[in-house]
């Protein structure tokens, strides 16, 4: 804890501010999996901070996976070779005093782009004439992707997330949609979703 002095009217009053524990940087630039990526917590106090490191509720330790190194006031984790199953929050709790824990919490993106029929209805979709249904593009990714949609009256619509609402006023509005999704340069597709009228089941 730090102990900080404030003058009221001629009166030094003494007050105890409790140590903090911030993150740097609190979010990594998109990387490529492979690299490595490394945060930095610091935190202020007396007596010493002890340092740890979380991830979904599991202690993280030095492992051919991660390497931890603390000294008085900081503690550095890199994560080493890193894969999709990586991306996501990570936690620093500082304790600076018993009754006192302070935490900073980091965040991990990923750079990927991947076709998952799961996040998607398969097969043929279904529609009502002159009422909004939303298709979607089955690619998702971080950073969110970018997706071209080519419209089966030929037209050309971009979204910047997977999901496009359509209102089908007359038959040619229903068709085929080819989607293409790209993100920080890769792409991926084309994909065909075919949007039918619901009298057609």
């Amino acid at each position: 804890m730090d102990f900080v002095c404030y003058f009221n009217d001629g009166v030094v009053e003494e007050k105890i501010m409790y140590g903090r524990a911030s993150a740097t940087p609190a979010v990594i630039p998109v990387k490529d999996p492979g690299e490595s990526a490394t945060f930095t917590c610091n935190a202020t106090g007396v007596p010493s901070q002890n340092f740890t490191w979380m991830r979904e509720g599991q202690k993280l330790a030095s492992s051919r996976k991660y390497k931890v190194t603390s000294v008085t006031g900081s503690s550095q984790l890199i994560i080493k070779n890193i894969s999709i199953s990586d991306h996501g929050y990570y936690v620093c709790d500082a304790t600076v005093n018993v009754n006192q824990p302070s935490s900073a919490r980091f965040f991990l993106g990923i750079q990927s782009l991947k076709e998952d029929t799961d996040m998607c209805p398969k097969g043929d979709q279904y529609a009502t004439m002159n009422k909004t249904t939303t298709i979607c593009c089955p690619v998702p990714g971080f950073p969110p992707p970018e997706v071209t949609w080519k419209l089966p009256d030929k037209t050309v619509q971009t979204t910047v997330n997977t999901m496009l609402p359509i209102k089908p006023e007359k038959e040619k509005d229903f068709g085929n949609f080819t989607c293409c999704a790209i993100n920080v340069g890769t792409p991926m597709g084309p994909f065909v979703i075919s949007l039918k009228q619901e009298s057609q089941r």
